[in-house]
């Protein structure tokens, strides 16, 4: 099994990622599993590893919820 090491998913709006530029529309906007899943899925990758993208607990919650699916 291929396992992708390092993948972020992130919504701008709920305001925890204060490195993002606001002006750059590639990185500011919201990125969730369904946009991962047909890359994952044509290049036979079984899993991912999810990797914080801001240091609040806020963030870690939201991460487990999308675990949670």
């Amino acid at each position: 099994m291929i396992i992708d090491a390092h993948q972020h998913f992130w919504q701008p709006l709920r305001g925890d990622y204060g490195w993002m530029p606001e002006d750059n529309p590639t990185l500011n906007r919201a990125y969730a599993p369904k946009d991962l899943l047909p890359i994952l899925t044509r290049h036979n990758i079984g899993g991912t590893i999810l990797v914080q993208a801001a240091p609040s607990v806020e963030e870690t919650e939201y991460m487990l919820g999308l675990a949670d699916g």
